[in-house]
């Protein structure tokens, strides 16, 4: 069955009031672009049963803090992104969190922040998504069609039934569309909508119905289980 795809807002470090109210916001999105793409948002982990106690948003943590901690077993509670370029990990660690999620059926976004990590990770773990994110676009104003088609086709290619996601330079609907006709299952976004001045308008023009046509991507699931 094709997928919706998959888009996920992270807050970074947008925290308490200001990550509820932020939550609440996007909570008021049309549900005709919930038709569209699968959403979720990935808050600080101390706000994490806040959110999900005060919204119907699907919620990850950005990472555990603890593999322990309290939150994992929060109703809720979608799934955790791991090995974020800028929270990046040690392969003894990802292997302990990964296994902690999966014990809670959390899904997992494994990051790598390079071609060759993107392939280390794909040879050596299993996770639902594989995030790459190149470091050069994280933070700035760089379109990722514009600027790194070749980069994008090269993750894609060794894919191997792996749901890609792509962080950094998503600027706009030619981005999210260059990710998806290529085979990838979604992308991660931060700035552009945590730093709008109205981040609900800013999500919902990144998102609107009539720049999308065919939404569904090629994976179904990870096929290394």
């Amino acid at each position: 069955m094709k997928q919706k795809p998959f888009i996920l807002i992270n807050f970074k470090k947008v925290s308490g009031e200001r990550a509820i109210a932020l939550a609440k916001e996007l909570e008021g999105l049309d549900r005709s672009i919930l038709e569209i793409f699968d959403l979720a948002v990935a808050v600080l982990n101390h706000d994490s049963c806040s959110i999900v106690s005060e919204t119907t948003l699907p919620v990850f943590l950005q990472d555990f803090t603890d593999p322990g901690d309290r939150q994992m077993a929060t109703p809720g509670i979608r799934g955790v992104i791991l090995n974020h370029p800028e929270k990046a990990m040690s392969h003894s660690r990802i292997q302990q969190d990964l296994e902690s999620a999966q014990q809670r059926n959390l899904q997992v976004i494994l990051c790598a922040s390079s071609l060759d990590e993107s392939a280390a990770i794909r040879d050596r773990y299993c996770a639902d998504f594989i995030a790459v994110e190149n470091r050069d676009l994280i933070g700035k104003d760089i379109s990722l069609a514009e600027s790194s088609g070749e980069y994008v086709e090269q993750a894609l290619a060794g894919a191997n039934g792996h749901r890609i996601l792509f962080g950094g330079g998503i600027k706009s609907s030619r981005d999210i569309n260059f990710v998806i006709d290529r085979g990838g299952a979604g992308v991660l976004v931060s700035s552009l909508i945590v730093k709008a001045e109205h981040p609900l308008e800013a999500l919902t023009g990144l998102l609107d119905p009539k720049n999308y046509k065919n939404m569904t991507t090629r994976s179904e699931e990870a096929s290394c289980q």
